[in-house]
């Protein structure tokens, strides 16, 4: 497996989430479409998660788009792959939460999200999982140069 995909992986499905987040928020909490609107401060915060996960999102494609270069290919310099290495640690710890949170859910019996989503609790265990997975070989270097 390329060690950018795991990067690129990351990207795609975190950019989603915060558009989900930006968008949907309450579907995203679990709210139901015809609850009450949220509390401001519950707004803000949403948008600060959104923002966080497309922060690590463009942190990703950094390191997905760099591993493509000419000079990373070339050069593959021991600083760059070190920290790709610690940069996929810590996306790969985000991963846990999102696959444990599925899991639960898939526990207590849900099958499809609150307001009908076609968002399978199944789904965010298998994606965030393997996407986690992914993160740790890089971290671990197994296969690496």
């Amino acid at each position: 497996m390329s060690a950018s995909l795991p990067f690129l992986v990351h990207a795609v499905i975190e950019a989603i989430a915060c558009v989900s987040f930006l968008k949907a928020p309450e579907l995203q909490l679990g709210i139901l479409p015809n609850a009450p609107r949220l509390a401001p401060q519950i707004r803000l915060l949403t948008i600060q998660y959104a923002a966080l996960l497309l922060s690590s999102s463009l942190t990703a494609l950094v390191f997905a788009v760099t591993a493509f270069s000419r000079r990373a290919l070339s050069e593959k310099s021991e600083d760059y792959l070190t920290a790709r290495r610690y940069a996929a640690a810590a996306l790969a710890v985000y991963h846990l939460a999102p696959a444990v949170r599925g899991l639960r859910r898939c526990l207590q019996g849900e099958i499809v999200a609150p307001g009908g989503i076609k968002a399978w609790p199944i789904v965010h265990v298998m994606l965030h999982t393997w996407v986690f997975v992914g993160l740790a070989v890089v971290f671990s270097g197994v296969g690496q140069p």
